[in-house]
């Protein structure tokens, strides 16, 4: 190898070096769209071509600078809420409303952006990411876009600006240096503040477990020990159910005395008991009503 051909293969591994190492700063706010597609172009080397269609307002806040492969996963994110894709090509990738993409009916409206959502991008330390995906990904509104970056322990949301708060502290108190894992148990027919607190008073909790409640998802948030946790499930399931309601119905004896029939009747219905070991039927003998008027 030449000197020439050394000092310009140093040149090109220099480049590549210093392209790998940069970190890029996401702060934007009601930036046009069209202006984060060049963004990302810069920054990745990608050349995009736009249609026509692709307008719109995007918010994109990231908190610590990101890399050039992550920026892109945002970008990715960002075009798939608002209802966007990417077809790869030779030389220029191209953007396009996903009605198109999917060959869909010719002349619809691609989705405009709404002016309430956003994008942010939480980092997470202590926790892989994938798993602190899954225990918020219930959590969130069908509308809601959650993807995982593992490579580079981020979380990327685009919801509604007033979900962040809740999900950001959420994550917070999930990232934390642990063992046990995080699990979450979504209520269907009780209320999730009123179950943690019937939870609770069991006193089964060990140490260094942690239970709490997200009464917007209605859910449970269980993070411990695998035999604390399937206990908790238990639990739930057994109270989790639509109450019942209960019917009283005044049987008029013509014939029959009433304190006689009592105990039959209680028999023939004492193997009918709930989960709970409890009869959900009962019955009560009013001697002198046998023979009374209609009430």
């Amino acid at each position: 190898m030449t000197v020439r051909h050394w000092i310009f293969a140093v040149v090109i591994s220099l480049v590549s070096t210093l392209q790998a190492a940069a970190q890029i700063a996401l702060d934007l706010r009601d930036v046009n769209l069209r202006s984060f597609v060049q963004i990302v172009a810069e920054t990745t080397g990608r050349n995009f071509v736009l249609d026509p269609r692709v307008q719109g307002v995007v918010t994109v806040i990231a908190p610590d600078k990101v890399s050039p492969s992550a920026v892109y996963d945002i970008f990715l994110h960002v075009l798939e809420l608002n209802k966007l894709t990417i077809i790869e090509g030779a030389e220029a990738d191209r953007i396009v409303p996903l009605s198109l993409a999917k060959e869909l009916a010719p002349g619809g409206k691609p989705s405009g952006v709404g002016g309430a959502y956003e994008t942010r991008v939480i980092e997470v330390k202590n926790v892989p990411v994938a798993e602190i995906s899954e225990v918020i990904r219930p959590l969130l509104p069908p509308e809601a876009v959650l993807s995982a970056v593992p490579g580079s322990g981020l979380l990327i949301i685009s919801d509604r600006q007033e979900s962040f708060r809740r999900i950001s502290k959420l994550v917070q108190k999930l990232d934390q240096p642990r063992r046990d894992t995080i699990e979450t148990i979504r209520l269907r027919s009780g209320k999730a503040a009123e179950m943690l607190t019937v939870v609770q008073s069991l006193d089964i909790t060990p140490a260094g477990a942690s239970l709490s409640a997200d009464s917007r998802a209605n859910a449970l948030l269980v993070s411990g020990p695998a035999e604390f946790r399937s206990r908790v499930r238990a639990v739930v399931k057994g109270l989790d159910t639509p109450q019942r309601t209960i019917a009283t119905r005044v049987v008029r004896l013509n014939y029959a005395d009433a304190k006689q029939l009592e105990p039959v009747v209680k028999q023939a219905f004492a193997d009918r008991v709930d989960h709970f070991g409890h009869s959900g039927i009962g019955s009560k003998a009013q001697p002198g009503a046998d023979r009374s008027g209609d009430f």
